[in-house]
């Protein structure tokens, strides 16, 4: 694996995916969608600062009740 030189993925190839993810794209890299539902996605990422760190990045779609979305964030949150 040769994140720290990898740009896009392979495997993004949408561009609404790119640009979902332009405000955090100082802090990471995405390296591919590994989970997709009615709510959200989900993204295996890494950080740019440390690169031994992998995360998962979950982004909620706009479809998604505003109640839906704090109840999500919520959990979220819990998980910290």
């Amino acid at each position: 694996m040769n994140y720290p030189n990898q740009q896009r993925s392979g495997k993004l190839k949408d561009e609404d995916t790119w640009r979902t993810f332009k405000e955090i794209e100082d802090e990471y890299i995405i390296i591919e969608k590994v989970g997709s539902g009615t709510f959200s996605d989900v993204y295996h990422a890494y950080e740019k600062k440390n690169n031994s760190n992998h995360v998962a990045l979950k982004r909620l779609k706009k479809s998604v009740h505003p109640d839906r979305t704090l109840s999500e964030l919520q959990m979220l949150d819990k998980l910290k």
